[in-house]
C-alpha cells in the first residue's frame, strides 16, 4: 500500500546503520522506497550509496555520544548524591534535586524496618503490616494519551481524567525493594554502586547494614532448606576484623570439592600477598586481613563457647538465682558436657548464640546473645548475668602444608594421637633390634599381622624417633610438645642423635 517513504533527512529515518540495511531490504521487497526532501542523492550509483552510509554512521556516532553524556551526566550527578528523578519512593517528595521527607510515609518505612528487625522474616512482616492496616503511597497520574481513532470514540471530558494508583496493601516484593533499598539510609544507588546522597535519611545506616546483613542470613536459610545445602556460612555477619568490617564468607574449588573461607572484605576486590604462618594476608599498603578457612574456625568457635559454659557457668547467672534454680542450670550444662547424651548435645544451637565475633591477632572477643542463651539454655532472663556474656580467648593460627590447625584458650595440652603412635612403635621396632631382628625382617613380620605393610624404610625412619630424649619423649607424651613438633617434621628433618642439639632444635620450635 505504501510506495515511498519522505522524510526531513535521512537520520530522522533511522540512526542504525545494520538497521538502515535491513529496512533497505524491507522496502524493497515490497517495492517500496524513500525520500529525503533535504538531502539529494542517487543509491542506484557507488558514490550515493558511499555517501548514504557517511551520512548514515556519522548519525549513529551522534546518537552513541549523545547517550554516553546523558549516562556520564547521571553518574556523575548520582556521585554527588543528587536525586536524578524517577517515581520517588514512599516516605519522601521530590524537592528539585535532592529529597525531602514525608513525614507520615516515614513512620510508615520505619515500622517495616522495625519489625524486620523484630522478627527476621518478610512474610511475617507483611502479616503485621496488614494488621497495622499500612498501605502504599496513592498516585494520581494523567491516563496513556489516546490514539486519533481511540479519542473519536471516548468523549472529550474523560480524556485527561487522572487515574489512581497505589493505596493498596504491601506485597511481599514491596517490602523487600524497601528493606535493600538504599534512599532510606540517605545513599544513592547507581548500578552497582551506593554513594552517600544530599537527601536526609529515614533509617540510620548502620542500622541499614546490619538489616541487609539479615537479608542475606534469611535468603541462605531460604536457599538451605531448598537444596539441603549443609555446607552454609555459620558465621555470615557475625565476625568482625580490628577495623570493625565484617569478614566476607568465600570459597574456591579443587575438582568436586569445595572450600570455604572466612576472609576480609578488601580482599574481594584488592590484590594481596599471603602470610602463611601468622594466617593474615598482609596487603602492599600494609593493612592485615584475614583469610581463615571456615571449618576449622567453625569448629574452634564453637569449642570455645562449650568450653566457657562449663568451666563459668557459676557466673553466668546473677546473685538473685535460688540453689534449686543453680542445680537445674548446672544439669543443663553437664548435659551438654556430657557426649554419651546426645538428644541435648545436638539441640543446642552454638552459632545462634553467637551475637558478634571481633577477631584481633592473637586473640577473639565473643559475646553471646542474651536472649538466645535464655531460651536455648532454659534460663529465666532476669536471672542471667549479662556482664558475663562477653569474653576474650587467646587463639594461635597455623599451617602445616595443606594441614590448618587454631590453638585455643590457654590450654597446653597438645596431645597428638598419630605422634604418640608413632612413637610407641619406634620403640616396638627399637626392641626388635635390640632382640636380632634385621630391618627386612621388622618389615614382613609387621606387614604380615598388619593390615597397612610397611616397608623397611618406613622402619628405618620411624628407628629415628626411639632415639629422642627422655624428656623429650614424655612431652610428647603428656601433650607438652610444640605445636610445630608432628610426626612428618622429625622424620623428614635430619634429626640429630645428640640429646642437646635435640632439645635445641625442641626449643626453636616453641
Amino acid at each position: 500500500l505504501v510506495d515511498q517513504i519522505i522524510v526531513y533527512k535521512i537520520d530522522r529515518l533511522t540512526r542504525s546503520l545494520s538497521g538502515f540495511a535491513k529496512l533497505v531490504d524491507q522496502l524493497d521487497a515490497a517495492e517500496a522506497s524513500f525520500v529525503s526532501v533535504t538531502q539529494s542523492f542517487n543509491t542506484s550509483t557507488s558514490m550515493g550509496r558511499l555517501t548514504l552510509n557517511v551520512l548514515l554512521s556519522f548519525a549513529q556516532f551522534e546518537r552513541e555520544v549523545t547517550a554516553e553524556r546523558i549516562r556520564d551526566k547521571i553518574s556523575a550527578s548520582k556521585k554527588k548524591g543528587l536525586w536524578m528523578g524517577g517515581s520517588v519512593p514512599i516516605g519522601f517528595e521530590a524537592d528539585g534535586r535532592s529529597l525531602k521527607l514525608n513525614v507520615e510515609e516515614a513512620e510508615t518505612i520505619r515500622t517495616i524496618y522495625a519489625l524486620y528487625q523484630k522478627h527476621g522474616n518478610i512474610r511475617l512482616v507483611k502479616d503485621k503490616v496488614d494488621k497495622l492496616g499500612l498501605r502504599s503511597r496513592k498516585r494520581l497520574i494523567d491516563k496513556k494519551p489516546l490514539s486519533d481513532i481511540d479519542a473519536r470514540k471516548q468523549p472529550s471530558n474523560l480524556d485527561k481524567t487522572p487515574m489512581l494508583i497505589g493505596d493498596v496493601p504491601f506485597s511481599k516484593g514491596h517490602i523487600h525493594f524497601i528493606l535493600t533499598n538504599p534512599i532510606y539510609a540517605g545513599r544513592i544507588r547507581h548500578k552497582d554502586i551506593i554513594y552517600d546522597g544530599q537527601h536526609p535519611y529515614i533509617i540510620e545506616p548502620e542500622v541499614w547494614d546490619g538489616i541487609q546483613t539479615l537479608l542475606q542470613l534469611d535468603a541462605r536459610k531460604s536457599r538451605t532448606k531448598k537444596t539441603g545445602l549443609v555446607d552454609q556460612s555459620k558465621l555470615l555477619g557475625k565476625i568482625f576484623d580490628e577495623s570493625g568490617a565484617r569478614l566476607t564468607p568465600s570459597h574456591s574449588k579443587k575438582g568436586k570439592r569445595r572450600y570455604r573461607y572466612y576472609i576480609s572484605h578488601h580482599l574481594t576486590t584488592e590484590t594481596s600477598v599471603r602470610s602463611e604462618q601468622s594466617g593474615l594476608i598482609v596487603e602492599q599498603t600494609n593493612r592485615a586481613n584475614w583469610r581463615l578457612p571456615a571449618k576449622p574456625l567453625e569448629d574452634m568457635i564453637q569449642t570455645v563457647i562449650v568450653d566457657y559454659l562449663i568451666e563459668d557457668q557459676q557466673q553466668l547467672l546473677t546473685s538473685d538465682a535460688s540453689s534449686e534454680q543453680i542445680r537445674t542450670f548446672s544439669e543443663v550444662i553437664q548435659s551438654i558436657a556430657n557426649k554419651d547424651d546426645r538428644s541435648r548435645h545436638l539441640n543446642v544451637d552454638y552459632f545462634e548464640l553467637i551475637e558478634r565475633i571481633d577477631l584481633k591477632t592473637g586473640i577473639i572477643s565473643i559475646k553471646l546473645n542474651s536472649e538466645e542463651v535464655s531460651k536455648q539454655l532454659s534460663i529465666n532472663p532476669e536471672l542471667l548475668n549479662e556482664s558475663t556474656l562477653s569474653f576474650d580467648t587467646p587463639f594461635q593460627y597455623r599451617k602445616r602444608g595443606v594441614e590448618t590447625k587454631f590453638i585455643i584458650r590457654d590450654k597446653s595440652n597438645n596431645h597428638d594421637e598419630v605422634l604418640v603412635r608413632n612413637l610407641a612403635q619406634a620403640h616396638h621396632f627399637m626392641d626388635m633390634i635390640k632382640s636380632g631382628n634385621s630391618i627386612e625382617q621388622i618389615a614382613r613380620s609387621y606387614s604380615a599381622t598388619s593390615k597397612v605393610p610397611v616397608t623397611p624404610r618406613r622402619v628405618s625412619l620411624l628407628l629415628k624417633l626411639a632415639c629422642l630424649a627422655p624428656d623429650i619423649t614424655n612431652a610428647i607424651l603428656q601433650g607438652r610438645q610444640p605445636h610445630d613438633l608432628t610426626t612428618a617434621k622429625l622424620l623428614k628433618s635430619p634429626l640429630s642423635y645428640s640429646w642437646d642439639e635435640q632439645r635445641v632444635m625442641v626449643d626453636r620450635l616453641s
